[in-house]
C-alpha cells in the first residue's frame, strides 16, 4: 500500500499512461477501431433492395471446368443478366492478360454496348504505372495539391487495352487495411503518380448517374469531398476515405446455367469469384468477406448516403 501512495509511483503511472496514449498509437487506435466494429455489430440489419451478388463459386466450377473460363463464358454470363435486364453488372474479374484460350474478342464485342464496369488494382508491386484513369476537377485549392493527400501507389494492375476499351467504367479494388489489418475504412480516389483513379463503387455510381468526371473538394487539411455531379455530396476524411456501414445484408446468388435470371431485373449486379482457393477475401470489422461484398458494402454506404 506504501509503494501504491509513494509519489514517485503517481508519477510514473501518470507518464506510462501519457506515453500510452500519446506515443503508443496502436492501442488507443486499436480499441477506438474496436469500438466502431462493435457499434455496427449492433446494428440492425438492412437488406439492399438495389445490390444483389453474382457468386462464381463451387458448383459453377463442377459445370463449367476450372477456372479462368474462356472469356466468352464470361460473355454468356453479362448477355443472360442483360436480356434479363439486369440495371448494372459489375465484374468483380480482373483481365491482366490475353485470354489463352481465345475469348477476348468475343467478350470485347458483347460488353461494348451493355452497361458493363470492371475492375483495376493499385498496387506497390505493379510493373506498369499507368490504368484507365479519371477525370477529376478540382475545387477549393491548387489542383495539385490534392496529390498530397490521395494515398499513391507505384503502379496498377489494369485489363487489357481491348477490355477496358469496351467497358463503361472501370474501378479499384485495392483495400487499406487500418493499424490492425481489419479493412473499415476505403479511399474514393487513389493516384499513380499524377493520374488519379475511382474506386470500383464510385465509378459504379458514375456510371448509374451517367455523369463524365468527378468532383473533389478540398480544403488545407486535405480532401473534404468528392461527388459525381448528378449525385449527392459524399463527404469523406483528408485522404478522400469513407467509413464502411457493414448493417447491411445482400443476396447472394449461386451462378449456375439453368438459374432463374430474372431475380436480377432493375438490380446492380456485383459478380465476383467464391470457389475456394479462387476468392480474394479480405478481413473486416465483421470478418472475412469475399472483396465483391465489400464492394457491395462500400457501395450501398453511398447510396444510402
Amino acid at each position: 500500500m506504501k509503494r501504491l501512495l509513494n509519489p514517485y509511483w503517481a508519477i510514473l503511472t501518470v507518464l506510462l499512461m501519457t506515453f500510452v496514449r500519446y506515443e503508443d498509437g496502436f492501442f488507443v487506435e486499436t480499441a477506438r477501431l474496436k469500438s466502431f466494429d462493435y457499434t455496427i455489430s449492433q446494428a440492425p440489419k438492412v437488406e439492399s433492395q438495389s445490390i444483389v451478388l453474382l457468386d462464381i463459386g463451387e458448383q459453377a466450377l463442377k459445370e463449367k471446368g476450372q477456372w479462368p473460363w474462356k472469356r466468352d463464358e464470361v460473355a454468356n454470363i453479362v448477355n443472360r443478366l442483360w436480356v434479363n435486364d439486369a440495371g448494372i453488372i459489375t465484374l468483380n474479374l480482373l483481365c491482366a492478360e490475353e485470354d489463352r484460350l481465345g475469348g477476348d474478342e468475343v467478350f470485347a464485342k458483347v460488353i461494348s454496348d451493355k452497361l458493363v464496369l470492371g475492375t483495376q488494382v493499385a498496387s506497390i508491386k505493379a510493373l506498369d504505372t499507368k490504368g484507365k484513369e479519371a477525370s477529376v476537377a478540382v475545387v477549393g485549392g491548387d489542383p495539385d495539391d490534392i496529390l498530397n493527400w490521395i494515398p499513391e501507389y507505384n503502379g496498377m494492375v489494369t485489363n487489357i487495352d481491348s477490355i477496358n476499351n469496351n467497358l463503361s467504367g472501370v474501378g479499384v479494388v485495392s483495400t487499406m487495411p487500418e493499424i490492425d489489418g481489419v479493412t473499415r475504412r476505403i479511399p474514393m480516389l487513389t493516384r499513380v503518380g499524377k493520374e488519379m483513379y475511382p474506386s470500383l463503387s464510385l465509378e459504379t455510381l458514375r456510371v448509374y448517374a451517367d455523369d463524365d468526371l468527378y468532383q473533389a473538394k478540398i480544403g488545407e487539411s486535405g480532401v473534404i469531398a468528392v461527388r459525381v455531379p448528378n449525385y449527392d455530396t459524399i463527404y469523406t476524411d483528408s485522404y478522400s476515405r469513407i467509413w464502411i456501414n457493414w448493417a447491411n445484408q445482400f443476396t447472394h446468388y449461386d451462378y449456375t446455367e439453368d438459374m432463374d435470371m430474372s431475380v436480377f431485373v432493375g438490380k446492380i449486379v456485383i459478380v465476383g469469384l467464391t470457389a475456394e482457393g479462387l476468392a480474394s477475401s479480405v478481413a473486416t470489422g465483421i470478418g472475412t468477406v469475399d472483396n465483391h461484398e465489400l464492394q457491395a458494402h462500400l457501395l450501398q454506404t453511398i447510396i444510402a448516403g
